[in-house]
C-alpha cells in the first residue's frame, strides 16, 4: 500500500509540473480555440486523474486486506522482477528518445512497439512485425495527417531527396 501511495504521490507531482509548464506555453496568432496548451492540459489531467485513481485504489485495497499483515516470504522475487521489467521497459523508452531525431517518427515508433512485444514475450514473426508497422503508421497518420502536429523526420529526407514524412 505505501509503495503504491509513494507512487501516486510521484505520479500527481509530475501531472502538477506538467500542468504548469503546459499552461505557460505562449499562444501564437495562429492558434485555434484549443490552443498550443490544449492537448498538454488534457494529458496532465489524466495523469493527475491516474494517480488519483492509483492512491484510491492503494487504500481501498489496503484497508480490505489489512494493510498490518505482511508480505509472503517468497515474494522478494517477484519484487524484483517487477523492478527489474520496469527498468527494461524504461530502457526501451530512453533509447526511443535518443534515436526518433535522427531515425524518425515512424520507424522509432515501429521500433518501440516492437521491442516492447518483444521484450514482453511475444514470439518474433511476420504478426509481430505488422503490428509494429501498422501500429506506428496508425499513429504517424493520426498524429500528422489529421492533427497536423509536426513529428521528427529523421534522415530520411536527405535519402528521399524530399520532406514528405513530417
Amino acid at each position: 500500500m505505501i509503495r503504491e501511495l509513494i507512487a501516486a504521490a510521484i505520479l500527481a507531482s509530475i501531472a502538477a509540473g506538467y500542468y504548469a509548464l503546459a499552461v505557460s506555453i505562449e499562444a501564437s496568432a495562429l492558434a485555434d480555440e484549443i490552443g498550443p496548451t490544449g492537448l498538454p492540459i488534457v494529458y496532465a489531467i489524466a495523469l493527475g486523474t491516474l494517480a488519483i485513481a492509483l492512491a484510491a485504489h492503494a487504500v481501498v485495497v489496503g484497508f480490505l486486506r489489512g494493510a498490518a499483515h505482511s508480505a509472503p516470504a517468497g515474494n522478494a522475487g517477484t519484487d524484483r522482477q517487477t523492478l527489474v521489467r520496469a527498468a527494461g521497459m524504461l530502457v526501451i523508452g530512453a533509447l526511443y528518445l535518443a534515436c526518433v531525431s535522427l531515425l524518425g517518427y515512424i520507424v522509432s515508433l515501429a521500433a518501440v512497439i516492437l521491442a516492447v512485444a518483444l521484450y514482453q514475450g511475444e514470439p518474433f514473426g511476420r504478426r509481430i512485425m505488422a503490428i509494429a508497422a501498422g501500429g506506428a503508421l496508425s499513429f504517424w497518420v493520426f498524429f500528422v495527417l489529421l492533427l497536423g502536429v509536426e513529428m521528427p523526420s529523421g534522415f530520411w529526407p536527405i535519402v528521399w531527396g524530399g520532406e514528405w514524412i513530417r
